[in-house]
């Protein structure tokens, strides 16, 4: 019907093809890919794909059984290296499905270490990514797997990623979420990220010049059935080892309205927020063993309310009985507070469902309290 279907303006791979024919792994390196475009699209599930006519016309019409040939189960080993991808404009529409998708990529190029597809353990070198666009909109729910089959959880670690100028636009009908995030400078390194241990440890974390736009709406959820079992409770500790050395946030947007409510001047509404000038600095990182400690070196923001966070700094520990604040120094507009913060608690979980039942310890031999802050939160007073 005049529409490209699959384009591809330049492909070219090293494939050695003597360990293919020896039965050995497959091996793709040295990929240059460029100019690649591609439109799959199911407006309804009669017609199905307009790729269908190409499965029906290599379709066999031929019925007879043929005996079977036993299926190798030996592992499937594919050794990948470098690549580079450059002007892809890929299209992906399913009207029956409700999805909808887009990728507009300038540049990636991608070195990878290791594939073990086995045992589902992936190490990457070097990542760059710049000018890409991708979109991502969701107007159906998502179907209930049926696939009750077990997945091994993958691990995986990169060496170094960076991202520039990349946005991506996602939208969720069914929950009522819409999201941009414009990211302009993104860094990091990830020695390890091991799901089938819960492990992770990531390197510095590094995010510039990025905008991050987030609109909720209310969304009317089913009433649950009150027949089915009750599910067990959970603890607000995850069942992971994380640690990060640092993040590092600079001059970043954040805007986040819930039912398209406003920002107004000298009112705070925690139902439409815009940041500006958001910077953050936390080193030292980890959770572990229901202990959670972070070293907060500094955060500032200003808030469209007209709000002011000129400083905020504190030692986080935080335990399964005690939630501690030291050092704290905290400037929010005049106001100004300074000391060390203590609460003590039988166990983190029962705080949540009973706060009342908690001790709090405050040493403040500073505080500056300017009441024209209050108004912003209550103007009526």
């Amino acid at each position: 019907k005049g529409d490209t279907l699959v384009y591809s303006k330049h492909l070219e791979a090293e494939i050695p093809l003597w360990s293919i024919i020896n039965g050995g792994a497959i091996g793709v390196d040295d990929v240059t890919w460029e100019g690649l475009k591609a439109n799959v699209i199911r407006k309804d599930s009669v017609a199905g794909f307009n790729y269908q006519f190409l499965i029906d016309a290599f379709a066999t019409t031929d019925t007879t059984t043929t005996n079977q040939v036993a299926a190798d189960t030996t592992a499937f080993q594919l050794n990948l290296g470098d690549f580079t991808l450059k002007d892809f404009d890929l299209n992906y529409f399913d009207d029956v499905g409700g999805i909808q998708a887009r990728l507009n990529l300038k540049e990636l190029e991608l070195n990878m270490r290791k594939t073990d597809l086995e045992n589902m353990s992936f190490e990457v070198g070097d990542v760059y990514l710049s000018d890409t666009k991708v979109v991502y909109k969701q107007t159906k729910p998502l179907p209930v797997s049926e696939d009750s089959s077990e997945v091994p959880m993958p691990k995986f670690s990169v060496q170094n990623l960076r991202i520039n100028q990349v946005t991506v636009d996602y939208t969720s009908v069914p929950d009522g979420i819409a999201a941009v995030a414009e990211l302009g400078d993104f860094e990091t390194d990830i020695p390890q990220i091991d799901l089938q241990t819960s492990n992770v440890e990531i390197g510095d974390v590094l995010l510039n010049n990025s905008v991050v736009q987030v609109a909720m709406k209310t969304v009317e959820k089913p009433v649950a059935d009150k027949t089915k079992a009750a599910t067990a409770p959970t603890s607000v500790w995850p069942e992971f080892t994380i640690r990060v050395d640092r993040i590092n946030l600079s001059d970043n947007i954040i805007n986040c309205t819930l039912d398209g409510a406003q920002v107004t001047h000298g009112i705070f509404n925690a139902n439409a927020i815009a940041i500006t000038d958001l910077n953050l600095d936390i080193e030292n990182i980890q959770l572990k063993n229901k202990t959670f400690n972070a070293d907060f070196n500094s955060a500032g923001f200003t808030e469209a309310s007209g709000l002011n966070l000129k400083e905020l700094a504190f030692n986080l520990n935080a335990t399964d009985h005690n939630l501690d604040f030291s050092n704290l120094s905290l400037a929010l507009n005049q106001n100004i507070l300074q000391g060390n913060v203590k609460l003590t608690y039988k166990a983190l979980d029962g705080l949540i469902e009973n706060p009342g039942s908690a001790q709090l310890n405050l040493q403040i031999p500073k505080v500056v309290a300017d009441l024209n802050t209050v108004l912003r939160f209550q103007p009526d007073l």
